[in-house]
Protein backbone atom coordinates (compact mmCIF):
# COMPACT_ATOMS: atom_id res chain seq x y z
CA UNK A 1 0.00 0.00 0.00
CA UNK A 2 2.98 2.31 0.46
CA UNK A 3 1.73 3.17 3.95
CA UNK A 4 3.53 2.33 7.22
CA UNK A 5 2.33 -0.63 9.23
CA UNK A 6 2.67 -4.37 9.51
CA UNK A 7 3.19 -6.60 6.50
CA UNK A 8 0.84 -9.37 5.41
CA UNK A 9 2.09 -12.05 2.98
CA UNK A 10 -0.28 -14.14 0.88
CA UNK A 11 1.11 -17.24 -0.82
CA UNK A 12 -0.74 -19.59 -3.15
CA UNK A 13 1.52 -21.84 -5.19
CA UNK A 14 1.70 -21.42 -8.94
CA UNK A 15 3.48 -24.18 -10.82
CA UNK A 16 3.06 -27.13 -13.13
CA UNK A 17 2.69 -30.80 -12.27
CA UNK A 18 3.81 -33.71 -14.43
CA UNK A 19 0.35 -34.67 -15.68
CA UNK A 20 -0.78 -34.92 -19.29
CA UNK A 21 -3.69 -32.49 -19.57
CA UNK A 22 -6.66 -34.10 -21.35
CA UNK A 23 -7.61 -32.85 -24.78
CA UNK A 24 -11.31 -33.40 -24.30
CA UNK A 25 -14.34 -31.14 -24.42
CA UNK A 26 -15.30 -32.57 -21.05
CA UNK A 27 -12.21 -30.85 -19.60
CA UNK A 28 -13.07 -27.19 -18.98
CA UNK A 29 -9.61 -25.64 -19.60
CA UNK A 30 -9.35 -27.43 -22.97
CA UNK A 31 -12.92 -26.50 -23.92
CA UNK A 32 -12.43 -22.84 -23.06
CA UNK A 33 -8.92 -22.53 -24.47
CA UNK A 34 -6.71 -22.10 -21.42
CA UNK A 35 -5.16 -25.56 -21.03
CA UNK A 36 -1.42 -26.10 -20.84
CA UNK A 37 0.66 -25.43 -23.95
CA UNK A 38 3.42 -27.74 -22.70
CA UNK A 39 2.90 -31.45 -23.26
CA UNK A 40 3.15 -33.53 -20.10
CA UNK A 41 2.86 -30.56 -17.74
CA UNK A 42 -0.35 -28.96 -16.51
CA UNK A 43 -1.32 -26.38 -13.95
CA UNK A 44 -3.44 -28.56 -11.71
CA UNK A 45 -3.72 -26.77 -8.40
CA UNK A 46 -2.31 -23.24 -8.38
CA UNK A 47 -3.80 -19.76 -8.03
CA UNK A 48 -2.61 -16.16 -8.29
CA UNK A 49 -0.50 -15.10 -5.31
CA UNK A 50 1.58 -12.22 -4.13
CA UNK A 51 4.58 -14.33 -3.17
CA UNK A 52 5.21 -16.02 -6.50
CA UNK A 53 6.76 -19.28 -5.36
CA UNK A 54 7.72 -21.78 -8.06
CA UNK A 55 8.09 -25.55 -7.71
CA UNK A 56 5.77 -26.41 -4.86
CA UNK A 57 5.42 -29.78 -6.58
CA UNK A 58 8.40 -31.71 -5.29
CA UNK A 59 8.72 -29.31 -2.33
CA UNK A 60 11.61 -27.43 -3.94
CA UNK A 61 10.42 -23.84 -4.26
CA UNK A 62 10.08 -22.52 -0.72
CA UNK A 63 13.80 -22.50 0.14
CA UNK A 64 14.72 -19.89 -2.50
CA UNK A 65 11.97 -17.67 -1.07
CA UNK A 66 13.45 -18.06 2.41
CA UNK A 67 17.02 -17.52 1.20
CA UNK A 68 16.02 -14.38 -0.67
CA UNK A 69 14.80 -12.77 2.55
CA UNK A 70 11.30 -12.24 1.20
CA UNK A 71 9.78 -13.09 4.59
CA UNK A 72 12.17 -11.15 6.80
CA UNK A 73 9.67 -8.33 7.47
CA UNK A 74 6.45 -10.34 7.27
CA UNK A 75 4.11 -10.31 10.28
CA UNK A 76 1.55 -12.76 8.94
CA UNK A 77 1.51 -15.24 6.09
CA UNK A 78 -1.51 -17.17 4.86
CA UNK A 79 -1.44 -20.08 2.40
CA UNK A 80 -4.55 -21.24 0.55
CA UNK A 81 -5.35 -24.10 -1.77
CA UNK A 82 -8.27 -25.44 -3.80
CA UNK A 83 -9.20 -29.00 -2.75
CA UNK A 84 -10.92 -30.83 -5.65
CA UNK A 85 -11.81 -33.71 -3.32
CA UNK A 86 -13.76 -31.49 -0.89
CA UNK A 87 -17.43 -30.63 -1.43
CA UNK A 88 -18.05 -27.29 -3.11
CA UNK A 89 -18.88 -24.63 -0.53
CA UNK A 90 -16.70 -26.19 2.15
CA UNK A 91 -13.79 -24.29 3.68
CA UNK A 92 -11.28 -25.90 6.04
CA UNK A 93 -9.84 -23.35 8.46
CA UNK A 94 -6.90 -25.41 9.76
CA UNK A 95 -6.20 -28.70 7.95
CA UNK A 96 -4.23 -31.31 9.83
CA UNK A 97 -1.81 -34.00 8.70
CA UNK A 98 0.11 -31.81 6.29
CA UNK A 99 3.00 -34.24 6.23
CA UNK A 100 6.68 -33.50 6.61
CA UNK A 101 8.55 -34.83 3.59
CA UNK A 102 12.01 -35.27 2.09
CA UNK A 103 12.63 -35.82 -1.62
CA UNK A 104 15.85 -37.70 -2.41
CA UNK A 105 17.64 -38.46 -5.68
CA UNK A 106 20.07 -41.39 -5.64
CA UNK A 107 22.76 -42.03 -8.24
CA UNK A 108 24.48 -45.43 -8.33
CA UNK A 109 27.75 -45.72 -10.25
CA UNK A 110 29.24 -49.12 -11.00
CA UNK A 111 31.49 -50.50 -13.71
CA UNK A 112 30.42 -51.50 -17.21
CA UNK A 113 31.58 -54.76 -18.76
CA UNK A 114 30.49 -57.13 -21.49
CA UNK A 115 27.82 -59.39 -20.05
CA UNK A 116 28.99 -62.32 -22.20
CA UNK A 117 32.78 -62.20 -22.25
CA UNK A 118 33.63 -60.45 -18.97
CA UNK A 119 30.61 -60.47 -16.66
CA UNK A 120 32.79 -60.89 -13.56
CA UNK A 121 34.52 -57.53 -14.00
CA UNK A 122 31.34 -55.49 -13.99
CA UNK A 123 29.66 -53.83 -11.03
CA UNK A 124 25.91 -53.78 -11.58
CA UNK A 125 24.40 -50.41 -10.68
CA UNK A 126 20.95 -51.49 -11.86
CA UNK A 127 20.80 -54.32 -9.33
CA UNK A 128 22.03 -52.00 -6.59
CA UNK A 129 19.26 -49.55 -7.45
CA UNK A 130 16.66 -52.32 -7.58
CA UNK A 131 17.80 -53.70 -4.23
CA UNK A 132 17.73 -50.22 -2.72
CA UNK A 133 14.22 -49.60 -4.02
CA UNK A 134 12.93 -52.80 -2.43
CA UNK A 135 14.71 -52.07 0.84
CA UNK A 136 13.36 -48.52 1.00
CA UNK A 137 9.80 -49.59 0.16
CA UNK A 138 10.08 -52.10 3.01
CA UNK A 139 10.72 -49.39 5.61
CA UNK A 140 8.65 -50.17 8.73
CA UNK A 141 5.77 -47.89 9.64
CA UNK A 142 6.07 -45.69 12.72
CA UNK A 143 4.26 -46.10 16.02
CA UNK A 144 4.08 -42.35 16.62
CA UNK A 145 2.25 -41.32 13.46
CA UNK A 146 1.52 -41.73 9.79
CA UNK A 147 4.25 -42.50 7.27
CA UNK A 148 4.46 -42.60 3.48
CA UNK A 149 7.27 -44.02 1.34
CA UNK A 150 7.54 -44.13 -2.44
CA UNK A 151 10.12 -44.96 -5.08
CA UNK A 152 8.83 -42.97 -8.03
CA UNK A 153 11.45 -43.56 -10.71
CA UNK A 154 14.33 -45.93 -11.40
CA UNK A 155 16.34 -45.65 -14.61
CA UNK A 156 19.40 -47.75 -15.34
CA UNK A 157 21.57 -49.48 -17.88
CA UNK A 158 23.28 -48.93 -21.21
CA UNK A 159 22.25 -51.92 -23.27
CA UNK A 160 21.10 -55.53 -23.29
CA UNK A 161 24.60 -57.03 -23.27
CA UNK A 162 26.29 -54.53 -20.95
CA UNK A 163 26.52 -54.83 -17.18
CA UNK A 164 24.80 -51.57 -16.13
CA UNK A 165 27.22 -48.98 -14.77
CA UNK A 166 24.69 -46.28 -13.91
CA UNK A 167 21.33 -46.11 -12.15
CA UNK A 168 19.28 -43.14 -11.02
CA UNK A 169 16.36 -43.25 -8.60
CA UNK A 170 13.80 -40.76 -7.24
CA UNK A 171 12.49 -41.39 -3.72
CA UNK A 172 10.25 -39.58 -1.28
CA UNK A 173 9.41 -40.20 2.35
CA UNK A 174 6.72 -38.46 4.42
CA UNK A 175 5.94 -38.41 8.11
CA UNK A 176 3.17 -36.99 10.26
CA UNK A 177 5.81 -35.14 12.27
CA UNK A 178 9.24 -33.78 11.51
CA UNK A 179 10.84 -36.35 13.80
CA UNK A 180 9.17 -39.26 12.01
CA UNK A 181 10.24 -37.87 8.66
CA UNK A 182 13.84 -37.47 9.83
CA UNK A 183 13.86 -41.11 10.99
CA UNK A 184 12.53 -42.29 7.63
CA UNK A 185 15.04 -40.18 5.72
CA UNK A 186 17.99 -41.47 7.73
CA UNK A 187 16.88 -45.06 7.26
CA UNK A 188 16.33 -44.61 3.52
CA UNK A 189 19.84 -43.20 3.13
CA UNK A 190 21.30 -46.11 5.12
CA UNK A 191 19.47 -48.71 3.06
CA UNK A 192 20.51 -47.19 -0.24
CA UNK A 193 24.13 -47.07 0.88
CA UNK A 194 23.91 -50.65 2.09
CA UNK A 195 22.54 -51.82 -1.26
CA UNK A 196 25.36 -50.02 -3.05
CA UNK A 197 27.99 -51.66 -0.85
CA UNK A 198 26.53 -55.11 -1.40
CA UNK A 199 26.99 -54.75 -5.16
CA UNK A 200 30.32 -52.94 -5.01
CA UNK A 201 29.06 -49.67 -6.50
CA UNK A 202 29.13 -46.05 -5.35
CA UNK A 203 26.01 -44.27 -4.14
CA UNK A 204 25.54 -40.50 -4.14
CA UNK A 205 22.46 -38.83 -2.72
CA UNK A 206 20.96 -35.38 -3.17
CA UNK A 207 18.14 -33.85 -1.14
CA UNK A 208 16.03 -32.05 -3.75
CA UNK A 209 12.98 -31.01 -1.75
CA UNK A 210 11.60 -30.73 1.77
CA UNK A 211 8.48 -29.67 3.64
CA UNK A 212 7.48 -29.75 7.30
CA UNK A 213 4.29 -30.28 9.26
CA UNK A 214 1.82 -27.48 9.89
CA UNK A 215 1.23 -26.15 13.40
CA UNK A 216 -1.96 -24.04 13.37
CA UNK A 217 -2.58 -21.14 15.72
CA UNK A 218 -5.96 -20.66 17.41
CA UNK A 219 -6.19 -16.93 16.69
CA UNK A 220 -5.33 -17.28 12.99
CA UNK A 221 -7.71 -20.21 12.61
CA UNK A 222 -10.51 -18.15 14.17
CA UNK A 223 -9.76 -15.25 11.83
CA UNK A 224 -9.84 -17.53 8.78
CA UNK A 225 -13.12 -19.04 9.98
CA UNK A 226 -14.79 -15.63 10.21
CA UNK A 227 -13.44 -14.52 6.83
CA UNK A 228 -14.58 -17.75 5.13
CA UNK A 229 -18.10 -17.60 6.60
CA UNK A 230 -18.59 -14.20 4.99
CA UNK A 231 -17.42 -15.44 1.59
CA UNK A 232 -19.85 -15.98 -1.27
CA UNK A 233 -20.53 -19.66 -1.90
CA UNK A 234 -19.33 -20.81 1.52
CA UNK A 235 -21.93 -23.14 3.01
CA UNK A 236 -19.86 -24.52 5.90
CA UNK A 237 -16.50 -24.10 7.56
CA UNK A 238 -14.81 -27.18 8.97
CA UNK A 239 -12.37 -26.59 11.82
CA UNK A 240 -10.02 -29.22 10.39
CA UNK A 241 -9.67 -32.04 7.85
CA UNK A 242 -7.03 -34.70 7.17
CA UNK A 243 -4.90 -33.71 4.17
CA UNK A 244 -2.36 -36.56 4.08
CA UNK A 245 -0.22 -34.68 1.56
CA UNK A 246 2.64 -32.19 1.81
CA UNK A 247 3.09 -28.51 0.95
CA UNK A 248 6.36 -26.62 1.32
CA UNK A 249 4.39 -23.50 2.15
CA UNK A 250 4.73 -24.90 5.68
CA UNK A 251 8.39 -23.82 5.57
CA UNK A 252 7.30 -20.25 4.89
CA UNK A 253 4.74 -20.38 7.69
CA UNK A 254 7.28 -21.76 10.17
CA UNK A 255 9.81 -19.05 9.30
CA UNK A 256 7.29 -16.28 9.98
CA UNK A 257 6.21 -17.98 13.22
CA UNK A 258 9.83 -18.25 14.36
CA UNK A 259 10.18 -14.50 13.80
CA UNK A 260 7.23 -13.86 16.11
CA UNK A 261 4.62 -13.57 13.37
CA UNK A 262 1.51 -15.55 12.57
CA UNK A 263 0.75 -18.11 9.89
CA UNK A 264 -2.27 -19.93 8.54
CA UNK A 265 -3.28 -22.43 5.88
CA UNK A 266 -6.81 -23.00 4.59
CA UNK A 267 -8.55 -25.09 1.95
CA UNK A 268 -11.54 -24.31 -0.28
CA UNK A 269 -13.55 -27.24 -1.59
CA UNK A 270 -14.12 -27.41 -5.32
CA UNK A 271 -15.40 -30.91 -6.10
CA UNK A 272 -17.44 -31.28 -9.26
CA UNK A 273 -20.83 -32.77 -8.53
CA UNK A 274 -20.68 -34.98 -11.61
CA UNK A 275 -17.39 -36.76 -11.02
CA UNK A 276 -14.92 -37.96 -8.47
CA UNK A 277 -11.18 -37.38 -8.54
CA UNK A 278 -9.55 -38.00 -11.89
CA UNK A 279 -6.18 -37.28 -13.52
CA UNK A 280 -7.41 -33.98 -14.98
CA UNK A 281 -7.83 -32.58 -11.45
CA UNK A 282 -10.81 -30.56 -12.61
CA UNK A 283 -12.69 -28.54 -10.03
CA UNK A 284 -15.83 -26.43 -9.93
CA UNK A 285 -14.68 -22.89 -10.71
CA UNK A 286 -17.33 -21.45 -8.39
CA UNK A 287 -14.77 -22.30 -5.71
CA UNK A 288 -12.60 -19.44 -7.01
CA UNK A 289 -15.23 -16.93 -5.84
CA UNK A 290 -15.16 -18.40 -2.34
CA UNK A 291 -11.36 -18.38 -2.41
CA UNK A 292 -11.26 -14.77 -3.60
CA UNK A 293 -13.75 -13.54 -1.01
CA UNK A 294 -11.91 -15.30 1.80
CA UNK A 295 -8.67 -13.57 0.74
CA UNK A 296 -10.42 -10.20 0.39
CA UNK A 297 -12.09 -10.50 3.79
CA UNK A 298 -8.78 -11.53 5.33
CA UNK A 299 -6.94 -8.55 3.88
CA UNK A 300 -9.67 -6.18 5.02
CA UNK A 301 -9.68 -7.64 8.52
CA UNK A 302 -5.91 -7.51 8.89
CA UNK A 303 -5.42 -4.04 7.48
CA UNK A 304 -8.41 -2.60 9.29
CA UNK A 305 -8.00 -4.22 12.71
CA UNK A 306 -4.87 -6.28 13.26
CA UNK A 307 -5.38 -9.06 15.85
Amino acid sequence: TGRPGRTLAIRVELDGIAVEEPESLAHLPYRDGFSSIRRGVMHACGRIRFICQPAEEGSRGAYPILQAGVLDDVDMIICGHIAPELELGTVVAAPRRLLSTTKIDFEFTGRASHAGSHPQTGRNALLAGAAASLAIMALPRHADGMTRVNVGQLHAGEGRNIVPSHAWMEVEVRGETGEINRDLTAEALTRAQGAAMSFGVECRKRIVGEAIDYQPEASTTQLLTVCARRARGCSKVLPTWNCDYSDDGTLLIRRVQEQGGKGGYFLVGGALSSSALKPAVDFDEAAVITLYDTWANLITAVLGNWR
